[in-house]
Protein backbone atom coordinates (compact mmCIF):
# COMPACT_ATOMS: atom_id res chain seq x y z
CA UNK A 1 0.00 0.00 0.00
CA UNK A 2 1.54 3.55 -0.90
CA UNK A 3 1.70 6.57 1.46
CA UNK A 4 1.79 10.12 -0.04
CA UNK A 5 3.58 12.27 2.26
CA UNK A 6 2.48 16.39 1.61
CA UNK A 7 4.29 19.26 1.78
CA UNK A 8 3.41 22.02 4.40
CA UNK A 9 0.88 24.27 2.12
CA UNK A 10 1.96 27.56 3.45
CA UNK A 11 5.64 27.00 2.76
CA UNK A 12 7.01 24.35 0.02
CA UNK A 13 9.32 22.62 0.00
CA UNK A 14 11.63 20.72 -2.29
CA UNK A 15 12.75 17.08 -1.09
CA UNK A 16 16.56 16.92 -1.16
CA UNK A 17 17.20 13.43 0.26
CA UNK A 18 15.78 10.73 1.92
CA UNK A 19 17.33 7.96 4.41
CA UNK A 20 16.51 5.39 6.82
CA UNK A 21 17.28 5.81 10.08
CA UNK A 22 18.89 2.89 12.15
CA UNK A 23 15.52 2.93 13.69
CA UNK A 24 14.04 1.92 10.68
CA UNK A 25 12.04 5.10 10.51
CA UNK A 26 11.70 7.10 6.91
CA UNK A 27 13.94 10.73 7.28
CA UNK A 28 13.24 13.20 4.46
CA UNK A 29 14.85 16.10 4.61
CA UNK A 30 13.58 19.12 2.29
CA UNK A 31 14.61 22.57 1.95
CA UNK A 32 12.31 25.41 3.07
CA UNK A 33 12.43 29.35 3.17
CA UNK A 34 13.56 30.72 6.33
CA UNK A 35 10.72 32.19 8.17
CA UNK A 36 12.76 35.36 8.71
CA UNK A 37 14.26 35.80 5.23
CA UNK A 38 13.00 34.79 2.05
CA UNK A 39 16.35 34.51 0.76
CA UNK A 40 17.61 32.00 3.26
CA UNK A 41 16.51 28.07 2.72
CA UNK A 42 16.61 26.01 5.87
CA UNK A 43 16.72 22.47 6.32
CA UNK A 44 13.59 20.82 7.58
CA UNK A 45 14.10 16.99 8.44
CA UNK A 46 10.82 15.19 8.68
CA UNK A 47 10.09 11.28 9.82
CA UNK A 48 8.17 8.86 9.43
CA UNK A 49 7.13 5.29 10.52
CA UNK A 50 6.74 2.38 8.55
CA UNK A 51 3.26 3.20 7.99
CA UNK A 52 3.70 7.03 6.66
CA UNK A 53 2.64 8.13 10.16
CA UNK A 54 4.51 11.24 10.96
CA UNK A 55 6.26 10.92 13.87
CA UNK A 56 8.97 14.34 14.24
CA UNK A 57 9.58 17.40 12.64
CA UNK A 58 12.35 19.90 13.40
CA UNK A 59 14.29 22.72 10.80
CA UNK A 60 17.56 23.43 11.22
CA UNK A 61 18.43 26.97 10.55
CA UNK A 62 19.94 28.04 7.33
CA UNK A 63 21.30 31.10 7.99
CA UNK A 64 25.10 30.08 7.81
CA UNK A 65 24.46 26.61 5.86
CA UNK A 66 22.72 27.90 2.15
CA UNK A 67 20.36 25.36 0.71
CA UNK A 68 20.57 21.40 1.88
CA UNK A 69 22.42 19.04 -0.49
CA UNK A 70 22.94 15.80 1.46
CA UNK A 71 21.38 14.11 4.60
CA UNK A 72 23.26 10.89 6.18
CA UNK A 73 22.54 9.33 9.24
CA UNK A 74 25.27 7.55 11.27
CA UNK A 75 25.06 4.01 12.72
CA UNK A 76 24.02 5.80 16.43
CA UNK A 77 21.15 8.23 14.95
CA UNK A 78 23.47 11.47 14.76
CA UNK A 79 22.27 13.35 11.43
CA UNK A 80 24.60 14.81 8.96
CA UNK A 81 23.15 17.72 6.88
CA UNK A 82 25.75 18.95 3.83
CA UNK A 83 24.79 22.18 2.21
CA UNK A 84 26.46 24.38 -0.07
CA UNK A 85 28.65 26.27 2.58
CA UNK A 86 28.12 24.16 5.54
CA UNK A 87 28.32 20.47 7.53
CA UNK A 88 25.54 20.82 9.89
CA UNK A 89 25.58 17.70 12.67
CA UNK A 90 22.54 17.28 14.84
CA UNK A 91 21.22 14.41 17.27
CA UNK A 92 18.21 12.74 16.26
CA UNK A 93 16.22 14.94 18.20
CA UNK A 94 17.54 18.58 16.41
CA UNK A 95 19.79 19.65 18.54
CA UNK A 96 22.64 21.26 16.37
CA UNK A 97 25.95 19.38 17.87
CA UNK A 98 29.73 20.42 17.04
CA UNK A 99 30.92 19.43 13.42
CA UNK A 100 33.56 17.30 13.26
CA UNK A 101 37.08 18.13 12.50
CA UNK A 102 36.89 16.15 9.23
CA UNK A 103 36.74 19.23 7.03
CA UNK A 104 39.96 18.50 5.06
CA UNK A 105 40.57 20.05 1.95
CA UNK A 106 37.22 21.67 2.03
CA UNK A 107 33.43 20.39 2.21
CA UNK A 108 32.74 17.06 1.34
CA UNK A 109 29.96 16.43 -1.16
CA UNK A 110 29.11 13.32 0.49
CA UNK A 111 29.23 11.43 3.53
CA UNK A 112 28.57 7.62 4.37
CA UNK A 113 29.42 5.38 7.31
CA UNK A 114 31.87 2.25 7.39
CA UNK A 115 29.69 -0.95 9.07
CA UNK A 116 32.73 0.00 12.30
CA UNK A 117 30.98 3.52 12.34
CA UNK A 118 33.93 5.16 10.61
CA UNK A 119 32.90 8.21 8.58
CA UNK A 120 33.89 8.17 4.78
CA UNK A 121 33.40 11.38 3.30
CA UNK A 122 34.07 12.55 -0.80
CA UNK A 123 35.50 15.55 -1.65
CA UNK A 124 35.27 17.15 -4.89
CA UNK A 125 36.92 20.40 -4.12
CA UNK A 126 38.79 23.24 -6.65
CA UNK A 127 41.25 24.98 -5.49
CA UNK A 128 41.98 28.02 -8.18
CA UNK A 129 44.39 29.96 -6.22
CA UNK A 130 46.95 28.11 -8.04
CA UNK A 131 48.40 27.81 -11.47
CA UNK A 132 47.50 25.33 -13.20
CA UNK A 133 44.43 25.42 -10.36
CA UNK A 134 44.20 21.84 -8.08
CA UNK A 135 41.54 19.52 -7.54
CA UNK A 136 40.67 17.26 -4.71
CA UNK A 137 38.70 14.49 -5.91
CA UNK A 138 39.33 11.63 -3.05
CA UNK A 139 37.26 9.25 -0.71
CA UNK A 140 39.21 9.79 2.61
CA UNK A 141 38.36 7.14 5.91
CA UNK A 142 38.13 8.96 9.16
CA UNK A 143 38.97 7.17 12.71
CA UNK A 144 36.98 8.34 15.51
CA UNK A 145 39.31 11.25 16.73
CA UNK A 146 39.30 12.71 13.33
CA UNK A 147 42.25 11.71 11.88
CA UNK A 148 42.62 10.49 8.28
CA UNK A 149 43.02 6.30 8.43
CA UNK A 150 42.75 6.01 4.73
CA UNK A 151 42.53 7.31 0.68
CA UNK A 152 41.48 7.00 -2.81
CA UNK A 153 42.24 9.74 -4.65
CA UNK A 154 44.50 13.01 -4.19
CA UNK A 155 44.89 16.67 -4.98
CA UNK A 156 46.18 17.19 -8.79
CA UNK A 157 47.02 19.73 -10.96
CA UNK A 158 44.15 20.29 -13.50
CA UNK A 159 44.11 22.93 -16.69
CA UNK A 160 41.71 20.49 -18.77
CA UNK A 161 44.82 19.80 -21.26
CA UNK A 162 46.47 16.76 -19.59
CA UNK A 163 44.28 13.27 -19.01
CA UNK A 164 43.68 12.83 -15.19
CA UNK A 165 46.46 10.10 -14.35
CA UNK A 166 45.59 6.38 -14.32
CA UNK A 167 44.54 5.41 -10.28
CA UNK A 168 42.89 9.20 -9.88
CA UNK A 169 39.24 9.95 -9.71
CA UNK A 170 37.06 11.93 -12.22
CA UNK A 171 35.02 12.96 -10.03
CA UNK A 172 32.90 11.51 -6.83
CA UNK A 173 29.52 11.64 -7.68
CA UNK A 174 27.49 9.59 -5.23
CA UNK A 175 28.87 6.19 -3.40
CA UNK A 176 27.92 3.32 -0.92
CA UNK A 177 29.03 1.60 1.38
CA UNK A 178 28.74 -2.06 1.53
CA UNK A 179 28.16 -4.32 5.00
Amino acid sequence: IGTSIPGAENNPAYTVRIAFGPDGNLYVLDGVQNADDEYVTDSRIRVFDATGAPLKEFTLSGKEAGSPTELTIAPDGTLYVLSYSQFLVADPDGNLLAAPALLSPGMPKQVEFAADGSPILSFDITNYDTDPYTVYRSLVKYGADGVAVSAFGEAIPNDWTDAIPEGQLQGVYDFVVLP
